[in-house]
């Protein structure tokens, strides 16, 4: 697993992007007329759920979704890394990474998450104003599978894009830091209000 952990940086960005594509144009990623998605795909992935289940029975939920936050979160800098190995078993040159904890504690690379949630946080906007002003409120399986799958990706962003922004702009940790009640409360509150104007 960690030989090829490195090449799933790709499929954690393909993820991101496919979650941007579709909540900004509302265009699903994968389309099936008939029930071809059923006789495939449904299975293929309950096996895959119930493979992840045996394999992560004994581990505690917050491991996995840290693990996932850590996917998500490390993608750029992990294709980044695979990158720059295939350059240097190819051309025989090292690349050099700087010490960020020893120097301005920012990178640039850093900038691909900050930007990549922020196109996310636009994709729901987009998203709930395609639903209501284009879509006349009629297609509600499109909109709310494209809003949550950009709102889940966005809670696993959500961590490592938080560290950077408190970084760039200089703000202390507690000044970004919510309390989960509030989270969860704010939460409600979008979706009463979503329901009401629906």
């Amino acid at each position: 697993d960690s030989i090829i952990y490195p090449f799933g940086s790709l499929a954690a960005i393909f993820y991101m992007y496919i979650a941007i594509y579709y909540s900004m144009t509302g265009n699903a990623p994968i389309f099936t007329p008939g029930t071809d998605l059923l006789k495939y795909f449904l299975p293929m992935t309950l096996s895959r759920w119930f493979m992840s289940l045996l394999c992560n029975r004994v581990v505690d939920n917050n491991d996995v979704w840290r693990a996932q936050q850590t996917w998500f979160g490390y993608a750029y800098i992990t294709l980044l890394a695979v990158y720059e190995a295939l350059h240097h078993r190819i051309t025989g040159v090292e690349q050099s990474w700087a010490n960020t904890g020893a120097g301005e504690k920012t990178s640039i690379m850093e900038i691909p998450n900050i930007i990549t949630f922020f196109l996310m946080s636009m994709g729901v906007v987009i998203a709930i104003v395609r639903f209501y002003d284009y879509e006349d409120n009629t297609s509600p399986w499109n909109f709310v599978a494209a809003v949550f799958f950009d709102l889940f990706l966005m809670s696993q962003l959500w961590p490592m894009t938080k560290m950077s922004l408190q970084a760039f702009l200089g703000f202390d940790k507690a000044s970004m830091t919510f309390s989960t009640n509030i989270v969860v409360s704010l939460a409600l509150v979008g979706i009463i209000v979503f329901v009401q104007m629906w």
